[in-house]
C-alpha cells in the first residue's frame, strides 16, 4: 500500500459554519476541490465547500460543518 500524500496542513478556523484555513503542501491543490476525499486524523471526509481567501483555500469538510468541530482539527 502506498503512503498517504499530505496535500495540506489545517492552520486554524474561518467563520462559524466551520471552515478551516489550509495551508497548502501541494502544486495540485485541485485535489482540495468540492468532492474530492481527504483523510483527516485517520478518517476520511468530503469536502463540501473550498473557497480562497488570503492565498489560502477556506474548505468545509463533512463531520465538522460548524465551529466547534472544525477548532478539534486545528
Amino acid at each position: 500500500m502506498s503512503e498517504p500524500i499530505r496535500v495540506g496542513q489545517i492552520v486554524g478556523t474561518h467563520g462559524l459554519k466551520g471552515h478551516v484555513k489550509v495551508e497548502p503542501l501541494t502544486d495540485f491543490v485541485e485535489r482540495m476541490e468540492v468532492g474530492h476525499r481527504l483523510r483527516v486524523k485517520n478518517d476520511w471526509v468530503e469536502v463540501l465547500d473550498c473557497k480562497w481567501h488570503k492565498g489560502r483555500p477556506l474548505l468545509l469538510l463533512s463531520g465538522y460543518q460548524n465551529i466547534d468541530k472544525a477548532e478539534t482539527l486545528k
